[in-house]
């Protein structure tokens, strides 16, 4: 598992939000745990705050980053990875700068 990856959140709790992306860097990749954080559909969002929750376009969705609600999880209850946004690497990368140095 690679930093930006997206694991399927299961049915049976992806009404919220569909996915997470894993957060930390790859240099910590063989930890029991990984921060993530989840991916909400626009729709759900709410208020999006410039810099602090980037708009992902993720296959046909539009996503929404809530950085706020990073948490710590076992590796083992992610869902299936099924794809990448390191692509969205720069607005990533400058939300976690917001969330944790406020710049």
């Amino acid at each position: 598992m690679a930093q930006f990856d997206v694991h399927a959140v299961p049915a049976a709790d992806a009404d919220y939000a569909p996915y997470l992306v894993e957060l930390q860097s790859d240099l910590v990749s063989g930890l029991d745990t990984a921060l993530v954080a989840p991916l909400v559909r626009r729709a759900d969002a709410g208020p999006i705050v410039h810099h602090l929750n980037p708009v992902i376009r993720f296959g046909d969705d539009e996503l929404v980053l809530r950085i706020g609600e990073l948490v710590s999880l076992p590796r083992t209850v992610l869902g299936r990875k099924v794809g990448s946004i390191k692509s969205d690497r720069e607005a990533l990368m400058a939300a976690i700068d917001v969330i944790f140095f406020g710049i």
